[in-house]
Formats: C-alpha cells, sequence, structure tokens
C-alpha cells in the first residue's frame, strides 16, 4: 500500500490546438512519465465504484469540502493494475494505492474478494464493503493521456483526450483467452463521447510549489481553473446524474 503526500491538483479543459502547443513546450523541460512511449501518449483505464445512491458523485457535485471516490484503473498494455483511494480535502488530494495481480483485480470488480486485515487493511476495509453490496462498479472511463514529470516540486502534468465512458457491466468483460486480463479492449462495447469534440482535459499536480519555469509553460491566457471530474462526467453521459438530483 502506497500513501501519497498531499497535492494540488488544477484542472482546465483545452483545445486541441492548445494541447499540442503545451506539448511541445512541456516535452523539451520535462519527461515523459514511466507508463508513456512519446508523443502518442497511451491509454488508461478506469472501473469507479460507488453506492447504490452515488453519493460520492453526489458529494462532488455538492462542492463537499472532504470527499472520495474508489478506482481500479490500468495503463495501456503494461498489465499493471492499481486499486486506488482519492480523497479531497479541500484544495489538496490525498491517494492511497496499491498494486493487485489480475485475479484480485477480477475479484474487486465482481465481489467476493477474500483478504486479511492484519495484511492489507486498506483493501480489506473496501472488500467488506464491495462484498456486502454496499459498493459497486458504477462506470469506467477510458481515455489517451500524455503526462509530463518533473522531479523538482514533484510535478505532473496530463493531457487526457477522447475521454469516454463505459457502462460498468461489460466495460471490463472477461471471456476465453483473456481471462487473465480484466480490462482486454477487445471485449469492451460501443463507448460514449464525454466531451465536446474537439478539447481535452489539462491536470497540473505538484506538491508544495509549482516551479516558475512549468507556471510559464503552463500559461494559456482565458483558461479558467475549473472544477471537473471524469467520473461525473462519465456518469453523467450515461445516465444524466444530474436529470436525477
Amino acid at each position: 500500500m502506497k500513501n501519497s503526500h498531499p497535492r494540488h491538483e488544477l484542472k482546465y479543459l483545452i483545445s486541441l490546438q492548445d494541447a499540442a502547443v503545451l506539448s511541445t513546450r512541456l516535452s523539451a523541460f520535462m519527461a515523459d512519465d514511466s507508463y508513456g512511449d512519446g508523443k502518442d501518449g497511451y491509454e488508461v483505464l478506469s472501473l469507479y465504484f460507488d453506492t447504490p445512491a452515488r453519493q460520492f458523485a453526489r458529494d462532488k457535485e455538492d462542492g463537499l469540502f472532504e470527499r472520495k471516490k474508489y478506482r481500479l484503473r490500468t495503463y495501456g498494455s503494461t498489465g499493471v493494475y492499481k486499486f486506488e483511494q482519492k480523497q479531497k480535502k479541500g484544495s489538496l488530494c490525498f491517494k492511497t494505492s496499491c498494486t493487485v495481480n489480475p485475479d484480485t483485480a477480477r475479484a474487486l470488480r465482481d465481489g467476493g474478494l477474500s483478504v486479511n486485515s492484519r495484511e492489507d487493511g486498506f483493501l480489506a476495509s473496501f472488500a467488506a464493503r464491495r462484498n456486502a453490496g454496499l459498493l459497486s462498479p458504477s462506470v469506467g472511463v477510458s481515455y489517451t493521456r500524455r503526462a509530463f514529470c518533473l522531479e523538482s516540486g514533484h510535478v505532473r502534468v496530463t493531457l487526457d483526450g477522447n475521454v469516454r465512458a463505459l457502462r460498468p457491466a461489460g466495460a471490463f468483460a472477461v471471456s476465453g483467452d483473456v481471462a487473465k486480463a480484466p480490462f482486454s479492449p477487445s471485449d469492451r462495447p460501443l463507448a460514449v463521447p464525454v466531451l465536446t469534440r474537439g478539447f481535452i482535459i489539462l491536470e497540473v499536480k505538484y506538491t508544495g510549489f509549482l516551479p516558475a519555469p512549468v507556471r510559464f509553460l503552463l500559461s494559456l491566457p482565458g483558461r479558467p481553473v475549473q472544477s471537473l471530474s471524469k467520473y461525473v462526467l462519465a456518469l453523467d453521459a450515461l445516465s444524466g446524474l444530474r436529470q436525477h438530483r
């Protein structure tokens, strides 16, 4: 289990033209992250969990000072699966995560995971609620990410495009030879676009401070910080969360 340091997150909705400019700027000053292989980026696929009443999504919509969400995530064809709890307290974010094997990922998705609380209290706490039906998969989200990292300030800048929502029942289907790969792209149903055509999400994450050179490189006049959640946007795209409030 890994606990991250408190970090700031800034999110923007920007055009593809802006993204191209930023990619050129950032690639000259920052390194691609370990999952990426260059300018084409890589796919991120997440499965979010929520209560039957979608309480986590509603907490976000209501702007609660303290809120959280759970997700299961994989990156491209790495075969790496991570289970994460992301908490927000005011302007600060906290993340607890652990890497899991494909069998554990499947059990988290389907329910029935057995975990020794002495070995992993974080995972066991979630598994108890998951197995009791208090939490269940709510939506899948896929997107293409280009990520840049800088050690100074622990800065991570991501450009997320082609964001799509997937119904949880079929988003990570397991069948036949892909039984060890619960997130196989070939098993996915038709996905629903989440963002307006021609736009992507820019996220800037840092602990402590944002170095001046990075702040300069990211300057995009007229692009305000926004309260964006790919999870909430995906839910709304599939089921109209706001229509049922």
